[in-house]
């Protein structure tokens, strides 16, 4: 196999983290899906919103530094995907971390639950008044308008699916289950990655991204949920969150206090172990017999892994332009995993918060391999 030289490999870099300002070619501002030419006079009751190419100019680069600002993995994935959609994906990374921002924007706020749910509620309006057959205008926001622009074929499920889990989950109580954690991870993450698929689809003229991609993305999605809660817990820590499974809790004898306080570091330890055991249902150890139930109990394999590995499975049956949109998640959990396992799974070392160093040499090197 032939591979590129080093100093083509740094030019190709160096074009790609090269960001040129917005302009009518980068993206097409003057040729906007959904946009109109404003009329001189508006009706009173309109669902469409009115864009101008300034409209669309501003909201792009909003979404692009909110992107870049709030999610430098995604953002970092984003640049090596096709250029011509590269503005939708980034609208909808964009709307994902809006709503994902709303617990952090009201959590000093009396009565902040409330608050939060009125917050996503908007959301849920907005999105259905671009995409489904709500009458109310659409809010002059730039994300909504980012949306209108760049991505009005999204999927109104898909994006639902981003609000109904992040309002499920509001309170900042602890999970009941891991696979809890789980299907959190399918709805948020995985509804993320099928939402970039369904725009690399369209763009590659590919029509609708197969079964085998949302099996994928789901797994993937999981395994990025479970290994994020870990990295994420010293922060959360830090505002006097937990959101550990309950489950495991009540079986390490913990409270939420007692893994505040850090009265049992080494039940904490053994916790977080646990939560990177194999975890297989029920229904697969019924279908798949003894060979499952003696990894189930002798937990060789970490739940991560099995989600991550489930979904790489499904790589060759993923069309090869789609696997982008599963690299940057893969990437991350392989990075957390490596770093759990260094630091014998100590959930208050602070090495977990570290990013992936060279992410955007292991996107480029996937992509030209065509894996995630």
């Amino acid at each position: 196999m032939h591979f590129p030289s080093y100093s083509s490999f740094r030019n190709y870099t160096s074009c790609l983290l090269f960001y040129q300002k917005p302009s009518s070619s980068n993206p097409d501002f003057s040729n906007l899906p959904g946009a109109r030419v404003p009329k001189t006079t508006l009706s009173k009751r309109t669902r469409l919103l009115e864009i101008t190419p300034k409209n669309a100019q501003d909201a792009f680069e909003h979404c692009l530094q909110l992107v870049k600002s709030r999610d430098r993995e995604n953002y970092q994935s984003s640049l090596v995907m096709p250029q011509a959609c590269r503005a939708e994906i980034l609208a909808l990374l964009a709307f994902n971390i809006e709503v994902a921002l709303i617990r952090e924007k009201i959590s000093s706020q009396r009565g902040s639950d409330i608050a939060g749910m009125y917050r996503l509620q908007f959301w849920r309006d907005a999105i259905k008044s671009i995409y489904g057959d709500s009458v109310s205008p659409v809010p002059r926001q730039p994300i909504a308008i980012a949306l209108c622009s760049f991505a009005p074929q999204a999927s109104l499920s898909l994006l639902e699916s981003l609000i109904i889990a992040r309002q499920q989950t509001m309170g900042d109580r602890p999970f009941r289950a891991v696979d809890d954690v789980a299907k959190y991870g399918v709805a948020t993450a995985g509804a993320l990655i099928r939402l970039e698929g369904e725009a690399l689809a369209r763009g590659c003229l590919l029509g609708k991204p197969c079964e085998a991609f949302v099996d994928a993305a789901h797994e993937m999605g999981a395994a990025y949920s479970i290994m994020n809660l870990i990295r994420s817990f010293l922060p959360l820590l830090a505002k006097g969150i937990i959101l550990l499974p309950a489950d495991l809790l009540e079986l390490h004898n913990l409270t939420p206090d007692r893994v505040y306080k850090r009265k049992d570091s080494a039940a904490v330890t053994n916790l977080v172990r646990d939560m990177t055991q194999a975890s297989f249902s029920d229904q697969l150890i019924l279908q798949h017999g003894w060979w499952y139930r003696k990894i189930y109990v002798l937990r060789f394999t970490q739940v991560a892994l099995v989600h991550i590995q489930a979904s790489r499975k499904l790589s060759s049956l993923v069309p090869r332009p789609l696997r982008s949109c599963l690299a940057a998640s893969g990437s991350v959990v392989d990075t957390i995993v490596n770093s759990v396992k260094k630091v014998d799974y100590n959930i208050y070392d602070p090495i977990l918060q570290k990013s992936h160093p060279f992410l955007i040499w292991s996107l480029l090197l996937k992509k030209i391999l065509g894996r995630y």
